[in-house]
């Protein structure tokens, strides 16, 4: 039940600010912490988990791989521009929400037909924001090169 309402508060609160105009940032501290969480999560109920082949391979594709892709191509679909005080911005689109549906029914799927896949979901999308996130920054390095230096140094002040 935990599993469940802190992945559906993460992602009401991730959809929200991807919707939301934002300076591109180069934090992966959080997702991590998204992964940690789900990993441990799950790993509590390691021994009530039945652990068998159809299990590993759907956390492998359904927990790893799928959302790892899905962050791939919600960052391609993101808007990337320099705003006004020459800082490089970004914001999802309607793309950004038929992702995460895909994202939720596929995973929804997998759960419903493979007991205790349900288990990694907060690590699944850990990951896939984490690849989201390094994804958009790489491509905002490589078309805006100078004006991504603008949020390296507001980034470096913050810490």
């Amino acid at each position: 039940m935990i599993q469940t309402i802190l992945t559906t508060v993460t992602i009401i609160f991730v959809l929200y600010r991807q919707l939301s105009e934002q300076a591109v940032k180069h934090k992966t501290k959080y997702y991590i912490i998204i992964i940690l969480i789900g990993l441990f999560s799950a790993l509590i109920q390691y021994h009530q988990i039945n652990w068998n082949t159809i299990l590993v391979i759907a956390i492998i594709i359904g927990d790893i791989t799928f959302p790892a892709l899905l962050g791939w191509l919600r960052a391609k679909y993101t808007r990337i521009w320099v705003n006004n005080d020459q800082l490089v911005t970004r914001k999802g689109n309607f793309m950004t929400i038929i992702l995460w549906l895909i994202y939720i029914f596929i995973h929804g799927l997998i759960s419903y037909f493979i007991k205790d896949n349900e288990n990694f979901m907060l690590f699944s999308i850990g990951i896939s924001l984490l690849v989201q996130r390094e994804v958009i920054w790489i491509d905002s390095q490589k078309k805006y090169p100078e004006q991504i230096k603008n949020n390296e140094s507001i980034q470096k002040k913050k810490k």
